[in-house]
Formats: structure tokens, C-alpha cells, sequence
């Protein structure tokens, strides 16, 4: 489905499940083409987050980071050029002939207490945290300069449609999950139309999980089973 198409299968919701035509929006017919496509956008973003846990390898992507010497924080875009980021999931050492080990994660407030003034090489910083917003910061603070040493994963968010003619970046088959969810925004003042929309995104999303999950193995279930078993 393009756009347009989600665009037409939202109206069509609205009209068949709408339970109070006399709500604040009376007619999608109505709504403004510029509010419609900014409604789309948004219930992009919704499920697209609903799916990433089901399909989880359609939205990862990694980059890999360079360790420079007394640096601490790396900024996505400025230093590591991520710009289409949307959540992290792991931090692994990226050291040849070596099963992947992650990094310990602890929130930028546990710093005080974590003992991060440990006798260890540059080579193998132990934990990472959020310095800021888009910025990451690893510890110990390497005291040397090494490329290449971590391979960051991370969620990517998708591109927002521009134009009736694109398509959303994730399996046709969950495209309509996006028109259901701007049928929802448009149920704002009809609460028995957002009860039945809301039901029917529900079953839908559990139908297409059901299609969707397993057709790919995640990434990350294959490396914490590897370090399951090299704990063992």
C-alpha cells in the first residue's frame, strides 16, 4: 500500500466502524489531505514500534566505533554519522576470532557508584551509557587509539512518506496496520469508533505477528545464545 492507499483505507474505517458521525471530525472526506498525510506519518512511527518486536531484523542496522584516546562520548551523527537512529540494542567488542562479548549498560546516574577507574586496556572498555541525547559514552576512557574495536546495534527509524506514490519501509503485508492506526486518530471524539478501530488494530497486528515472526532469525537471539553457551 502507498500512501494514498492507506489514506483511502483509513476513510473507509472511519465510515464503516464510526459510531458517532456527529463527533468532532463528522467526515474524514473532510480532513484536510495536509492533516490526513501528517496523520499517516505519525501512525508510522506507532507501528513500526509494534513491530519491531516481531520482526525485529527488518529495522536493525550497526555501525562500528573507533576508540580515540582519553575520548569518552561519541556523538551518532557528528562522530559515528548515524542519522537514522531510533533505539540502541546492543554494544559488542568487534575483535577478530573472538565470540562477541556486549557491554554492561547502566544509566548516566549509576556512574558514581560503578567503579569505572579499573586497571584495564584500551582495548576493552566494560560498560556503556547515555552521556546525552544522540551521544554515547564508554568507560573505562580509552587511553589509546583503536579502530574499528566496537560494533554497535540499533533500530533504524524509517522514512516518513512524502508523497502519495511511497510506500512504507517495513513488509507489504503490515502496511494496512498504518491506515487502522490514522483511523484511529480520526476517532478522537467518537469513543465507541476508537473502541472498535482499537480492537481491529489489535487483531490484525496479532494476525500479522503470527505471519511475520520467525521468517528471519534476530540477530541479537543468535548472539546472546552464543554467549550463553560460551558462559556455560
Amino acid at each position: 500500500m502507498n500512501r494514498l492507499d492507506i489514506k483511502n483505507y483509513a476513510r473507509f474505517l472511519f465510515q464503516e466502524l464510526s459510531e458517532s458521525p456527529e463527533g468532532l471530525i463528522k467526515d474524514s472526506d473532510e480532513t484536510d489531505e495536509t492533516d490526513l498525510n501528517v496523520l499517516v506519518n505519525i501512525s508510522l512511527a506507532t507501528v513500526e514500534l509494534d513491530l519491531i518486536p516481531i520482526i525485529p531484523q527488518e529495522f536493525r542496522s550497526s555501525f562500528l566505533i573507533s576508540l580515540e584516546a582519553t575520548k569518552q562520548s561519541y556523538h551518532l551523527e557528528d562522530d559515528l554519522s548515524v542519522t537514522d537512529y531510533l533505539a540502541m540494542e546492543d554494544i559488542f567488542h568487534n575483535e577478530a576470532a573472538k565470540l562477541p562479548q556486549g557491554l554492561l549498560y547502566i544509566t548516566h546516574d549509576q556512574l558514581p557508584d560503578y567503579d569505572i577507574n579499573v586497571d584495564e586496556t584500551a582495548s576493552r572498555p566494560r560498560v556503556w551509557t547515555w552521556e546525552e541525547k544522540d551521544k554515547i559514552g564508554v568507560y573505562p576512557i580509552p587511553s589509546a587509539t583503536i579502530a574499528d574495536i566496537l560494533k554497535a546495534f540499533y533500530f533504524k527509524a524509517i522514512p516518513e512518506l512524502a508523497a502519495d506514490d511511497e510506500i512504507p519501509a517495513f513488509p507489504v503485508v503490515a502496511h494496512h496496520l498504518v491506515g487502522i492506526d490514522v483511523a484511529l486518530q480520526l476517532m478522537v471524539a467518537d469513543e465507541g469508533g476508537a473502541r472498535n478501530v482499537s480492537a481491529l488494530y489489535g487483531r490484525e497486528l496479532s494476525r500479522v505477528g503470527g505471519r511475520l515472526k520467525g521468517l528471519k532469525p534476530s540477530l541479537r537471539t543468535d548472539m546472546r545464545y552464543k554467549l550463553s553457551e560460551t558462559v556455560r
